[in-house]
């Protein structure tokens, strides 16, 4: 039944992991979309973090198919064929949907590191060539304004030649920049085929998201298609204006000949010629000259067009490249930002908003100048600068947004922080004067009005305590809310860190307090329990002892004249009265308990008072029971002396009978030595007492034992019964004999057991306050060695120091050893002590109490060393 049991509950958990694969496949797939592909860098580490949170379940589906595996062979006779198989094939399917998730995350991790490198490698060839293309295009330009110079014109063409040369010579590299970005394109086309083959074949409309956000998004990225297309215009045009300018150069070059021969020839007309023909040629000629200047003019302005277009061009390009670096490198700074502490982060979005008025300056002169250029220059181009004016400022715009966007959050995540910070500090402030007022608070006091009046200031402070803590839980919990803001919105965790120490320590101090306060009036509570009850039996102690010393002073005076029957009621009146005093004992050693319980809560002056209080109790106790004692001894004197032998038998058995009732009756032995020296002073003082009546004791005994035999004697001479006064004698001789060997035994019986109990209780509260002693030093060393730590910030101090820490907390460690050993003897002690003290419930109980605050002062110590050595060990580590 238990393997069958455990079989099922295996199904059960297998079960429960695969539909935890399952929502983590799905979970992976959903979390696809959402990847941040601004750089290949963030998109690796998200896929990344995916592979290590499923790595987190390896060591579950091991285990897991272990024990399936032991199940099987376990219970292959004990499950039927059924449920065998459904659990080898649970087992199967656990199996290989873990190790097909595992190949998933590989294959796209393998495709996503193959599809970078070559978008890295195409982004460094193409930003290259682009380069190129727009050097030599400068070039070309420049060519194009010295083309009108008749005495460069063969400079001018072999420049052409050799650029011609040039350009034919990088259609190579621009064939494999094409070749290079259809792999792309390949690639990128199998990395989403891979995320659809391995969503599991799905046609969902998660996995179609998927595809079209990851091509979109590269593709957006690196515009692969589009740098290769403006790659080829670009050069196509760079090719096609460098054979327009070299044909127009061979024609004016062709041209040259035949002008200088029209003008050689007409100079020689003008030599045979004269008239009219010679005003006409000459006519010809001016007009010819003029086409000729008109041209020439023509061809001046269009080069000064051209030198013109020539410096806005380079002025664009420069003034472009130079914001397009600027802007790159805003968007860099903005992308590592979460790498920085939030302070860092406040200066670095400063100095980029600083930077961008300039920036902004740069593009409006930029602007300026492309449509100064596109005025100079053809429909086509100028549509082209047109619309790289726009993307350029759309491209500003986009950046401008952000860094607003990221000031916004940094600005309203510093407020939120700092309005938390300043609140924190509050309360951290208010709970340290109030520990401050708890600390140094008036002790209790003695009088009960008064100690009403500090239970009600202080549960006053209490519900304040706890209603500030009500409010610090409410902000705790938006302190929570502002750290993981600042994690997910900035990706920062110093601040995050910051937040929640400063939450850790609030928290504690708040705790600290309302612990305090809770002890604080647990004391207030006790004294006032203790001043209550001290009041109602001081008032009753006092009424007794009042009443005693009325009876006292109303006892008849003793006289030698008095009968024996006098005597012995009086005797017997005076047994009831010591026998009624010595009853009310255990209510003054109460009294004195109660007192010394009060005397450790209150002031030095109440503590001297409470003294002198107890102190005077217990003297007038005292002096009653040696005043009726004394008048006992008095009465007993005068029957030895005129008293009969009956009323002397009597007497004496009445005394015995009562000095036995009164041991019996004694308190239970204490637990403290003073009290149980006392104790056994007073059994000394018994014993003294029997010693001094044994001689009379055994006189009676003498003479009452003859006085048995006379009367026998005579009675047998006279042939007459036993007296009834021998046969009384004879037995009150043997209840003497009884109460006497009584008394002996119970007093030796007392005063062994004192005398046990004497020499543990002074070791146990020895060794109890060397324990206590020793953990408050230990206390001591601790908060200092913590106070220490807190003001040096560990985990801001260097590996050497930290190290020095913890040889300090390790020294300490070591003396923890010998306390714990000190404290563990205390408890031997008080156990043994408490074995001892059979019947003495209540000193048991207060033996007990003083064993468990011990023990409650150490455990608390305990956590507070762990927790400091635990915090130390991580900082140690960390460095």
């Amino acid at each position: 039944d238990s393997l069958h049991s455990e079989c099922l509950r295996r199904n059960a958990d297998i079960h429960s992991l695969i539909s935890q694969l399952g929502q983590l496949q799905r979970s992976q797939l959903e979390q696809i979309q959402t990847i941040p592909l601004n750089t290949e860098k963030e998109a690796r580490s998200h896929f990344v973090g995916m592979r290590e949170k499923l790595n987190s379940y390896s060591t579950e589906v091991a285990k897991q198919i272990a024990e399936a595996d032991r199940l099987c062979v376990e219970c292959a006779d004990s499950l039927s064929p059924e449920q065998f198989h459904l659990l080898k094939e649970n087992r199967h399917c656990l199996q290989h949907t873990f190790e097909r998730l595992e190949r998933q995350a590989d294959a796209i991790l393998a495709r996503l590191d193959l599809a970078t490198a070559l978008l890295l490698e195409f982004t460094s060839r193409a930003s290259s060539f682009q380069s190129w293309v727009f050097e030599h295009g400068r070039q070309l330009d420049s060519l194009r304004a010295e083309s009108g110079d008749p005495e460069k014109l063969d400079y001018t063409r072999r420049a052409f030649e050799d650029l011609i040369e040039l350009i034919l010579s990088k259609r190579p590299e621009l064939n494999s920049i094409e070749q290079l970005a259809q792999r792309i394109e390949v690639e990128i086309a199998a990395y989403v085929d891979e995320i659809n083959d391995r969503g599991g074949g799905m046609s969902s409309p998660i996995c179609e998201g998927i595809a079209l956000v990851t091509t979109t998004q590269l593709l957006q990225q690196h515009q692969v298609r589009e740098t290769v297309l403006r790659a080829q215009e670009d050069y196509e045009e760079l090719t096609e204006q460098s054979e327009e300018l070299a044909d127009f150069v061979n024609e004016i070059s062709m041209q040259a000949p035949l002008l200088e021969n029209v003008i050689e020839n007409t100079r020689e007309l003008f030599a045979h010629l004269g008239g009219s023909e010679a005003i006409a040629l000459q006519m010809r000629t001016d007009q010819l000259k003029q086409r000729y200047n008109n041209l020439a003019d023509d061809a001046d302005s269009k080069i000064a067009i051209w030198e013109k277009a020539l410096t806005l061009a380079e002025n664009l390009l420069d003034g472009q490249a130079e914001l397009k670096k600027h802007l790159e490198d805003v968007e860099e700074d903005l992308q590592n930002l979460s790498q920085v502490s939030l302070e860092e982060q406040f200066q670095l979005i400063s100095t980029i908003e600083s930077d961008l008025g300039p920036a902004r300056e740069q593009l409006e002169s930029i602007q300026l100048i492309s449509c100064e250029l596109q005025r100079l220059t053809t429909e086509t181009r100028a549509n082209q600068l047109a619309k790289e004016s726009a993307e350029l400022l759309r491209y500003f715009n986009s950046v401008a947004d952000t860094v607003t966007k990221k000031a916004e959050l940094l600005s309203k995540a510093e407020r939120q922080s700092r309005l938390i910070f300043d609140v924190l500090d509050f309360w951290i402030d208010w709970f340290n004067e109030v520990q401050e007022q708890i600390v140094n608070a008036e002790k209790p006091a003695v009088d009960i009005e008064q100690l009403k009046q500090q239970l009600k200031q202080q549960r006053q402070l209490n519900d304040e305590i706890s209603s500030e803590r009500n409010g610090l839980r409410d902000m705790i919990a938006e302190a929570s809310k502002v750290a993981r803001d600042l994690n997910l919105t900035l990706g920062v965790q110093e601040g995050q860190e910051a937040l929640l120490t400063k939450v850790e320590r609030t928290k504690k101090m708040a705790e600290e307090t309302a612990e305090l306060g809770s002890e604080r009036t647990a004391e207030l509570e006790q004294a006032f329990a203790l001043a209550k009850e001290l009041d109602s039996e001081y008032t009753e102690l006092n009424d007794y002892m009042d009443g005693f010393e009325r009876e006292l002073c109303a006892c008849d005076p003793i006289t030698t004249g008095m009968p024996a029957k006098v005597l012995l009621a009086q005797q017997q009146h005076n047994n009831n009265i010591l026998q009624q005093i010595q009853s009310q004992r255990p209510m003054v050693n109460k009294f004195e308990r109660n007192v010394a319980a009060l005397r450790e809560l209150c002031s030095e002056i109440d503590e001297q008072n409470l003294k002198q209080i107890s102190e005077n109790v217990a003297e007038r106790f005292e002096e009653l029971v040696h005043a009726f004692q004394e008048r006992g001894d008095v009465l007993t004197s005068s029957l030895e002396h005129s008293a009969h032998l009956g009323d002397r038998l009597n007497m004496l058995l009445s005394n015995l009978s009562a000095a036995l009732e009164q041991l019996h009756s004694q308190e239970p032995p204490s637990s403290r030595p003073p009290i149980i020296r006392r104790q056994l002073a007073e059994m000394s003082a018994m014993f003294d007492l029997l010693h001094q009546r044994e001689p009379s004791f055994l006189a009676m005994k003498t003479q009452c034992s003859e006085q048995i035999e006379l009367a026998k004697q005579q009675n047998l001479n006279s042939g007459q019964e036993p007296s009834t006064l021998a046969e009384m004698h004879q037995q009150r001789l043997a209840e003497l004999d009884t109460r006497w060997t009584e008394l002996k035994q119970a007093a030796e019986g007392r005063r062994l057991q004192l005398e046990t109990i004497l020499p543990l209780a002074e070791r146990f509260w020895i060794q109890l306050d060397l324990a206590q002693q020793s953990v408050v030093q230990f206390l001591q060393h601790t908060d200092q060695f913590g106070m220490n730590a807190a003001a040096e910030d560990l985990f801001d101090s260097p590996v050497k120091q930290l190290q020095q820490r913890q040889n300090q907390l390790q020294s300490l460690q070591n003396g923890i050893s010998e306390c714990s050993q000190g404290v563990q003897q205390a408890h031997l002690g008080g156990l043994e002590l408490c074995n001892e003290l059979l019947g003495a419930e209540e000193e048991q109980s207060f033996v007990q109490q003083h064993l468990a605050a011990l023990q409650a002062q150490w455990d608390a110590f305990l956590a507070h060393f762990t927790q400091m050595s635990s915090s130390l060990s991580l900082a140690v580590n960390q460095a």
